[in-house]
């Protein structure tokens, strides 16, 4: 829920202190490019292009972000 919140107001929360919504205990969790749903990088299906490792929430999203 966090994260939809985050996402309609474009403004990151505070969920405990030092640490920002979209973290979790053991690392930080990256937005899906496509759908906007937050994924942990270690656990994800990623695209590298430009340079830039990009993490998707599934190898649909991923494609879909890849036909573009």
């Amino acid at each position: 829920v966090d994260g939809v919140l985050e996402g309609i107001s474009g403004k990151p929360r505070r969920d405990a202190p030092g640490r920002r919504s979209g973290e979790r205990e053991g690392g930080k969790l990256v937005r899906d490019p496509v759908c906007g749903t937050f994924v942990a990088p270690g656990d994800a299906p990623s695209l590298t292009t430009g340079g830039q490792t990009l993490y998707f929430c599934s190898d649909k999203c991923r494609n879909e972000y890849h036909a573009r």
